[in-house]
């Protein structure tokens, strides 16, 4: 018997009884309405934490497709279930809504010049802002900070450098690693000296 009672995951007003009437053009209009503004309030949100966060980067790589950092899906189980349902009805909706022009009109709409350069940002240069979040890490004094700069050792060509331990990585610098690696290795926006500039800054950081 399942102890969770389905009502709970088909809460009123979100999934249709008819499966057949999740094409009409007002659930088009309510996901273009309401679930896509309230994404966009969430990734605008500079004190959301990791869920503004996640839901920024999801609606970047929406819009900027292969050019936006890298995403992984089972992220999303992080989310509140809310949040979780807004970007369902967004995915499902997606090119009903014509994604790209809704995100980047509401991102204006509600936050104006400011609200777009976030999402511009974030999308821009994805693999030298990993990077910076990698520089910026191992500027700590922690163990997992030295694993950092031991990984960005490596990558710069230090002779003297010790293999680090990838397997200990936190998960968010190992997402930022993979991007580094891909921009490093395999589409040339990266080179050694990139590398070897934030790890002489990340030790003139340290603290």
């Amino acid at each position: 018997m399942n102890p969770i009672p389905v009502k709970l995951f088909r809460p009123e007003n979100w999934i249709p009884e008819d499966f057949g009437e999740i094409f009409s053009p007002e659930i088009v209009a309510k996901c273009r309405e309401v679930q896509l503004p309230r994404l966009v309030s969430i990734a605008l949100d500079t004190e959301g934490g990791d869920h503004s966060d996640l839901v920024r980067r999801w609606l970047a790589s929406a819009y900027y497709g292969h050019q936006a950092p890298l995403i992984c899906l089972a992220d999303f189980g992080q989310l509140y279930w809310l949040i979780l349902q807004d970007f369902y009805w967004v995915c499902f909706f997606g090119p009903r809504l014509g994604i790209r022009e809704s995100i980047r009109d509401e991102f204006l709409k509600q936050g104006g010049e400011r609200g777009w350069e976030m999402l511009r940002v974030e999308s821009a240069h994805p693999h030298r802002m990993a990077l910076d979040r990698l520089a910026s890490a191992a500027s700590l004094t922690t163990a997992a900070a030295r694993n950092v700069r031991a990984t960005l050792a490596v990558l710069a060509g230090e002779s003297n450098s010790k293999a680090p331990n990838l397997w200990t990585l936190e998960e968010s610098a190992a997402r930022d690693f993979a991007l580094v690696f891909d921009g490093l290795f395999n589409l040339g926006k990266l080179t050694r000296d990139d590398v070897e500039c934030a790890l002489q800054r990340a030790r003139e950081g340290q603290r």
